[in-house]
């Protein structure tokens, strides 16, 4: 009998926490919550105040579990990229529409701007928060990261010519990250590039603050936010499936419920 005990012990301990011993990261699941009674189809985060935030087609949902609010524009179509990185003005890129809107706490749309209409007028793939009320921008027609001032309607000093096809951008206030297909580029808001880094079959990448991941079909690589490799890690749920990394929490959605799972890192 207490041998039963102790394996049954070792297999949920098995499947609470992955180590990668040689690599300087452990991971826990430290949390699951359901989504099944939902139909949401696309996990986007989690804020600050532990909000969650799916879409459902053109629809942009927050939830604490208790109550909900959302968000949609038939006109603007399907969002591209949300950003949650200020929960208090929260943006939404429409790369159909080539516009982008802020919305508040309580989705309720506070700024629209049109990227056709500035004086200027720009055509962008990627469009994610810069600082103040900038944002970052990858360009389709000249195919270059750029700061945009939307209010001022003026195009920064930071614009900066790229190699190859962008698969991703990923940025904070001070700091773009520019994945391509063989190269992952690190720019920092005067148009520096600080990194460059050579990549092999990563597909995705995922910007949490002090760290990112580096997605491949093989599993995830943790970096420092300067790019220095920290460790690898994987975990039961399908790597293709919607995923979020803040800090040292790593969210994934599968089949209506979130897994968090904690990093506890070691920078070598």
């Amino acid at each position: 009998m207490l041998s039963l005990i102790l394996l049954s012990f070792y297999m949920i301990t098995c499947l609470n926490i992955i180590s990668c011993y040689a690599q300087n990261i452990e991971v826990q699941l430290i949390d699951q919550v359901s989504f099944k009674g939902e139909k949401y189809k696309h996990f986007v985060g989690v804020d600050t105040q532990s909000n969650f935030y799916f879409t459902n087609n053109q629809e942009i949902i927050k939830t604490d579990q208790h109550q909900k609010w959302s968000y949609s524009s038939f006109e603007l179509g399907f969002p591209s990229h949300i950003s949650l990185l200020n929960p208090l003005e929260i943006l939404v890129f429409y790369e159909q529409a080539n516009t982008f809107v802020l919305l508040d706490r309580f989705l309720n749309e506070t700024n629209r701007v049109s990227l056709n209409n500035l004086n200027t007028p720009q055509s962008a793939k990627f469009l994610t928060n810069a600082k103040n009320d900038e944002v970052w921008l990858v360009d389709n027609y000249d195919y270059k990261l750029k700061f945009i001032n939307y209010i001022n309607d003026l195009r920064s000093a930071v614009s900066i010519n790229l190699s190859a096809t962008v698969i991703d951008l990923q940025a904070d206030f001070n700091n773009a990250y520019i994945l391509m297909a063989d190269t992952l580029q690190h720019f920092d808001n005067y148009g520096t590039l600080l990194q460059e880094m050579p990549l092999e079959n990563e597909v995705q990448l995922l910007f949490g603050n002090r760290y990112l991941l580096l997605v491949a079909t093989t599993g995830y690589t943790c970096y420092s936010s300067n790019l220095q490799e920290l460790g690898s890690f994987t975990i039961p749920q399908n790597i293709e499936s919607d995923s979020y990394f803040k800090d040292e929490k790593f969210y994934i959605f599968e089949n209506g419920i979130i897994f968090t799972y904690k990093l506890k890192i070691t920078k070598k």
